[in-house]
């Protein structure tokens, strides 16, 4: 009788300490509000590009980059032609947080992975730009390279 009353003690004991480790891992696994605000607006725009909708892929453009294309056309155009990959992604894919890009809280850097309409893998890093209003906009895109990813 004791022995079974200690293995049922020892049982709950272990199941909690599973439990208290698995909600540990899941606080330290969630994200910042910063890094879903970004995500957020990188997925919006990859959305607005698969359905064409250029005037609200613009929007998610910082204030800086909005001014070096000047209007929708040419940006449009631009993405069209040397972001072919992100323009016609069919799969996105976040495996890392955003990075602060060199001391300054307002800018970071977010890698995203992607497959393009050939099937092809790419690596991107946005660079992210956070407005007076707190909405986190997109300042560039880089393309890193292609991959073969399993995503």
């Amino acid at each position: 009788m004791l022995a079974r009353r200690n293995y049922a003690i020892f049982t709950l004991l272990a199941v909690l300490a599973g439990g208290a480790a698995l909600l540990q891992n899941a606080q330290q696994n969630a994200l910042a509000p910063h890094d879903m605000a970004i995500r957020d607006v990188i997925r919006q725009q990859i959305e607005a590009f698969g359905r064409d909708d250029a005037a609200t892929a613009f929007s998610f453009a910082s204030p800086d980059l909005k001014a070096q294309f000047g209007a929708l056309g040419p940006f449009m155009s631009m993405i069209k032609m040397h972001y072919r990959s992100v323009y016609l992604a069919h799969k996105i894919e976040f495996r890392e947080r955003s990075r602060v890009i060199q001391i300054k809280p307002e800018m970071r850097a977010q890698n995203i992975y992607l497959i393009d309409d050939h099937g092809i893998g790419h690596e991107v890093r946005y660079i992210m730009q956070k407005q007076p209003d707190d909405l986190w906009k997109m300042a560039g895109c880089l393309l890193l390279e292609k991959k073969f990813l399993d995503i």
